[in-house]
């Protein structure tokens, strides 16, 4: 496979596992409330205003215990499958 095509495979892998990772989390947090305590990554917006044109970048996202299980099992699916 080529590099540049796997790259982008293993961001929607990666995308997916969390996914997947933290609708299972919320739907368990009433028995598990471990699941449920997350961590905010990312960084505020930042503006690039040059009178004429004007352009805000900001990033941000949370991660929380299941979306990681979620993204290791994913993973490790995936490499099986390979």
């Amino acid at each position: 496979m080529k590099r540049g095509k796997s790259t982008i495979i293993w961001i929607f892998i990666i995308s997916a596992g969390s996914i997947i990772g933290n609708i299972i989390g919320e739907a368990l947090s009433g028995l598990l409330p471990i699941l449920k305590i997350s961590q905010h990554l990312g960084f505020g917006p930042a503006v690039l205003d040059l009178n004429f044109f004007n352009v805000t970048f900001g990033f941000g996202f949370d991660m929380n215990l299941a979306g990681l299980i979620g993204i290791i099992t994913v993973m490790l699916i995936f490499r099986k499958w390979q």
